[in-house]
């Protein structure tokens, strides 16, 4: 009697340490996730870093380009008026 119900009592002991164990196994892939979370959102962000690099350069050709326009206008303008003013 005591040595059956000594045996049913031994029982749940493995089953509780089993599941702890899945428990941990558990806990260890929840934690591989966050770090591949992790690693996930440090590429977003060097994409980002990359974007707005990109948007940076495209802004400055685009100064450029205005830059050289008023040049040009301006040289436009002067022989304009040099022309004018010559006697033909």
């Amino acid at each position: 009697m005591s040595a059956g119900s000594f045996g049913f009592y031994g029982q749940p002991a493995q089953q509780q340490q089993q599941q702890q164990q899945q428990q941990q196994q558990q806990q260890q892939q929840q934690q591989q996730q966050q770090q591949q979370q992790q690693q996930q959102q440090q590429q977003q962000q060097q994409q980002q870093q990359q974007q707005q690099q990109q948007q940076q350069q495209q802004q400055q050709q685009q100064y450029q380009m205005v830059e050289e326009r008023r040049s040009l206008m301006h040289q436009l303008f002067y022989i304009k008026q040099i022309s004018l003013a010559s006697p033909s």
